[in-house]
């Protein structure tokens, strides 16, 4: 599921996701059927939908937390420096030595 933003940027999110249901490349077998949906469900952020004001509190401290890594601008948030320390001490993906940058976090600008 995904909030909407503009119709031109739903419309292209559709079909990458479709693209990638259809076309799993890489993908684990495992992971892909988790997928509840061959489309992509997109809900405007007035509808109040869970999953996504979660998704929300997770991915803005994470944001913030990249942009302090490769930008060096502060974090200032508590609650998302608390949120970013569980996402660097449990959840984010490591190497076999332990690195995050490249594996877990990924910088696009």
């Amino acid at each position: 599921m995904s909030e909407a933003r503009a119709k031109r940027e739903d419309d292209r999110l559709a079909a990458a996701y479709e693209d990638l249901y259809n076309n799993p490349g890489h993908i684990y077998p495992e992971v892909l059927a988790r997928v509840t949906s061959k489309k992509l469900k997109v809900r405007k952020k007035q509808q109040n939908i869970i999953g996504l004001q979660i998704a929300d509190l997770i991915a803005h401290p994470s944001s913030m937390y990249l942009r302090s890594v490769y930008n060096n601008e502060p974090q200032q948030a508590a609650f998302g420096c608390q949120v970013v320390k569980i996402l660097v001490e449990r959840k984010y993906r490591r190497s076999w030595w332990g690195a995050i940058k490249g594996y877990g976090i990924k910088w696009l600008p």
